[in-house]
């Protein structure tokens, strides 16, 4: 057994006071007067200890009430591993979703949903999952209770009319922080995991990942070691061309891409 604030224990010291109280002599409460001593002071009476204590079921209450009270401030506690919160079974995923206004851009709202169902349906029922999209702010579409104990394919039907209900049909025009929203989602998962800890915790944040995106408070935050993140990339058609155009000409030499270019100058003449 332990004690939160050991030092009340020293209260329980306190049980001196009635044993000295009880071994004191006390002056009789009824008192006699005769006329003949009317007329004389009275001599105060010194107060002597007892050789006999008496009355012992009084002064065994007085003393047990005293360590009573010093046990109750003192605040004990068993150290049991029984007590201690033992990991789940499964994962606990907060996933976040990009509503900003980059996201107006060819479909990538679409795209972004049809990544979050994805990242739901291969769920299991073990598995604590919520939900939230955010722009300038982040707005909860399900919480971890909201779809406990659910397959993944009911939860996609639960995300749909979450969205659905919450008016949320596309993005928004607003700028985006993504250092506030991984923060945010953090801390909810931080606070979720104080009573049982999952045995993996992991954040999805699927997004455009623009580089105009708020990302300063992330150096404000201890983030914590046990909380993971998946970026998950959209982008348009046009972008991923061009991305694959520049990983081809990445892979070639300066003298390959100078003749490939003087080549296609060649045709454009020839055309004209």
């Amino acid at each position: 057994m332990s004690f939160l604030f050991p030092l009340y224990l020293l209260g329980a010291l306190a049980i001196a006071i009635p044993i000295l109280l009880h071994l004191r002599k006390r002056p009789p409460k009824e008192h006699v007067e005769f006329s003949s001593l009317m007329f004389l002071e009275k001599s105060p009476e010194r107060l002597t200890r007892r050789t006999k204590i008496e009355r012992w079921l009084l002064l065994a209450l007085r003393c047990l009430a005293l360590i009573l009270l010093a046990l109750m401030f003192g605040r004990p506690f068993l150290r049991s591993a029984a007590l201690q919160p033992e990991a789940g079974e499964g994962r606990r995923i907060f996933v976040l979703i990009d509503r900003s206004a980059s996201m107006q851009r060819e479909a990538l709202w679409n795209s972004s949903v049809a990544k979050a169902e994805a990242t739901l349906s291969a769920t299991k029922a073990t598995d604590e999952v919520a939900v939230a999209v955010f722009d300038e702010s982040v707005r909860m579409i399900r919480d971890f209770g909201d779809l406990a104990s659910l397959p993944g394919s009911a939860r996609v039907g639960a995300f749909q009319s979450a969205l659905s209900d919450a008016g949320v049909k596309g993005a928004s025009w607003r700028s985006t922080r993504i250092g506030d929203a991984l923060t945010e989602a953090a801390e909810r998962l931080a606070s979720a995991s104080i009573n049982q800890p999952p045995a993996e915790q992991e954040i999805v944040i699927i997004s455009d990942f623009q580089e105009g995106a708020d990302r300063d408070s992330l150096n404000r935050f201890a983030w914590p070691e046990d909380i993971s993140v998946r970026p998950v990339a959209i982008a348009p058609d046009s972008d991923e061309g061009n991305l694959a155009l520049h990983l081809v000409a990445a892979g070639l030499d300066e003298g390959d891409a100078r003749a490939d270019t003087e080549e296609a100058a060649d045709r454009n003449r020839r055309r004209v």
